[in-house]
């Protein structure tokens, strides 16, 4: 059977929401991968079609602990930007093939149909130019 995340354990991890906040931080009009609600996309991705990541999610949340607290004698998420930065660059190399899927699912949702990410973000869509084809419809709605 497989590994279910729960809700909870993803919205409410500060660590996460802290390496989503660092891979996409507020730039100019475009909202943070947190106000577009990649965290919400992560709950359904990982305990759906990308449940294949789970692994290297949680090695990734580990691995980022352990480096905040050998380097910074902290916890990740308490990090300033500058220190969370330089942690996230170390695990990028240390768990380079993990890494890569998080950061990918990350990018994934923050560019994923609002409605995966509970209606959240829309202006992420706009802030790169996308247009609705039908004029009649909601852009961000169900055709």
């Amino acid at each position: 059977m497989a590994k279910i995340i729960s809700e909870n354990k993803i919205l409410n991890n500060k660590n996460l929401i802290r390496l989503i906040e660092t891979l996409i931080p507020n730039v100019n009009d475009a909202p943070s991968g947190v106000e577009a609600g990649v965290q919400y996309y992560l709950v359904k991705a990982l305990n759906a079609h990308r449940k294949n990541i789970l692994p290297s999610y949680e090695v990734i949340l580990k691995s980022l602990e352990i480096i905040s607290k050998e380097f910074y004698k902290n916890t990740f998420w308490k990090l300033d930007d500058d220190h969370a930065e330089i942690v996230v660059s170390k695990v990028q190399v240390i768990e380079s093939g993990a890494f890569e899927s998080v950061r990918n699912l990350v990018f994934e949702g923050y560019f994923a149909h609002p409605r995966w990410r509970d209606g959240k973000g829309k202006s992420v869509w706009s802030a790169i130019g996308f247009r609705p084809i039908l004029r009649n419809q909601d852009q961000f709605g169900e055709i």
